[in-house]
């Protein structure tokens, strides 16, 4: 009776360790933010996301869909993993990594139902200067699309 006991804490503990180990910001208010500009804007709406952001940083870096983690966690220095995404992102999230100075400040990984990033995904580096994102459509689907300074 005393090893069933036993080992039914172990598993309980070993099941809470498991759960508890991803590092990464689902939500939080830069999501939050990011999501009602975009309930509130029209197609094509600028977001700027330097206006959404309550920390400092200088590049932001968007990750989409199948993504390697193994890599995400070499340029950056984070610790990307999880048991449901063998050494990929899941096709239903992306990850927005901030840095300031070549170090990551914050890391999210939201989900795409809300608003989609598949767009902007592994475009390089988006300086806070041209971190700017239009809503776009199809049908019901909302995605971000940058807007290139450029054009």
């Amino acid at each position: 009776m005393k090893n069933k006991k036993m080992n039914f804490y172990l598993l309980l503990l070993s099941v809470f360790l498991l759960l508890g180990c991803e590092k990464v910001t689902s939500g939080g208010p830069f999501i939050r933010n990011l999501v009602e500009e975009a309930e509130k804007g029209s197609n094509n709406a600028p977001i700027k996301f330097s206006e959404l952001t309550d920390f400092d940083w200088d590049t932001v870096f968007v990750y989409g869909p199948y993504s390697s983690l193994e890599e995400i966690n070499k340029k950056h220095g984070t610790d990307f993993w999880s048991i449901l995404e063998p050494g990929y992102l899941d096709e239903g999230h992306c990850i927005y990594i901030f840095e300031k100075e070549k170090k990551t400040v914050r890391t999210f990984k939201p989900s795409r139902q809300g608003l989609d990033c598949s767009e902007i995904v592994n475009q390089g580096a988006f300086s806070k200067e041209n971190a700017i994102f239009e809503v776009r459509y199809h049908g019901d689907h909302r995605y971000l699309k940058w807007i290139d300074p450029e054009k």
